[in-house]
């Protein structure tokens, strides 16, 4: 059994507004959607909930909160899980602190392309994660809204493993992002985000990861002109809702939410390539260049160093190679 960090004291509350005596319940509910307004993640958010209000006939109407207005991250979860929101968009690896195998989702090069990605996210393994994250009162409702992996912006050119070697490279102070690129050779540095253009530009780095539309959003690619698309890690959005609540829905309203997710993933899909060839017009209209290269001896280098950290706890022993298996 996978395991599963369960939380107690998960409060059932209704939700539920009445129009007005003898008119049919009218349901309406609080998501809260970490980014701005503007972005693909929330611009993602208000389509469904825009597709809700349709498919319902206005019987259900989501409220989308942009800007981490209701918290982000852990507290969000929380808040759905318990019942304050009712529903969260989120990285799907910060899942990672209610089931602890989400987050082989940070471990850089687990998955060799968006296609490896899917195969684990439609697998027999996901269906156990999602079925433990059921039984702590959320309900994933979608799992593969798509996001721009992440990318290296560098002061030199990075093409293999060996680039790497000795590199001053800045990553978040997260477990698995320092694992990562300190076994591929690079040194880690500890750089305040706010910090990382200045370092970038001084020299006091020479290399840092980030989500590839981000280095054209802060202009990472003027202080360091080479981009490799590592995609090192593969980004995931995700939609859950307080289980108790999405039980609580007629199965007309539980379809219309189904319907809605599924009209969601192909928005955000055309939306995510549409980004991508826009930050790649952005960085080499700027002079910079965008490098694409093989990344597999870059996950070959890390696999023992996986399993390290499955004996270490952050994920379950075996997990890496199962997933490696799906693509056999």
């Amino acid at each position: 059994m996978r395991i599963a960090i369960l939380m107690a004291g998960m409060a059932l509350t209704a939700g539920m507004t009445m129009a007005g005596a003898g008119a049919s319940a009218q349901t309406t509910l609080r998501l809260a959607c970490p980014s701005a307004a503007d972005t693909p993640t929330c611009q993602a958010a208000q389509h469904f909930a825009d597709e809700v209000q349709n498919r319902t006939d206005g019987d259900v109407t989501v409220n989308v909160h942009p800007a981490g207005q209701l918290g982000t991250g852990r507290d969000a979860i929380v808040g759905m899980q318990t019942g304050s929101i009712d529903l969260v968009v989120e990285e799907l690896v910060n899942y990672s602190d209610f089931v602890t195998d989400y987050g082989i989702l940070g471990w850089g090069f687990a998955f060799v392309d968006r296609a490896h990605l899917e195969q684990f996210l439609t697998s027999d393994i996901h269906a156990e994660m999602r079925a433990e994250l059921a039984d702590q009162n959320i309900e994933l409702l979608a799992y593969e809204w798509q996001r721009l992996p992440r990318a290296v912006v560098s002061s030199t050119p990075i093409f293999t493993v060996e680039d790497l070697g000795g590199l001053r490279f800045r990553v978040p102070e997260i477990r698995t992002f320092i694992a990562t690129w300190e076994n591929l050779g690079a040194n880690p540095q500890s750089v305040p985000w706010g910090e990382a253009y200045l370092a970038l530009r001084q020299g006091t780095v020479d290399a840092m990861e980030s989500p590839f539309d981000t280095i054209a959003g802060q202009g990472f690619h003027e202080a360091a002109p080479y981009v490799s698309l590592t995609n090192h890690v593969q980004s995931v959005l995700s939609l859950a809702m307080n289980k108790g609540r999405y039980d609580g829905l007629d199965a007309d309203q539980q379809a219309a939410f189904e319907a809605a997710v599924e009209s969601t993933n192909a928005f955000i899909a055309d939306r995510v390539q549409e980004l991508h060839q826009e930050t790649i017009d952005t960085i080499t209209a700027d002079g910079a260049y965008v490098i694409h290269l093989n990344t597999e001896a870059f996950a070959d280098r890390l696999a023992e160093t996986g399993e390290q950290l499955a004996e270490e706890g952050l994920w379950s022993p075996g997990l890496l190679q199962e997933i490696r298996d799906l693509r056999n």
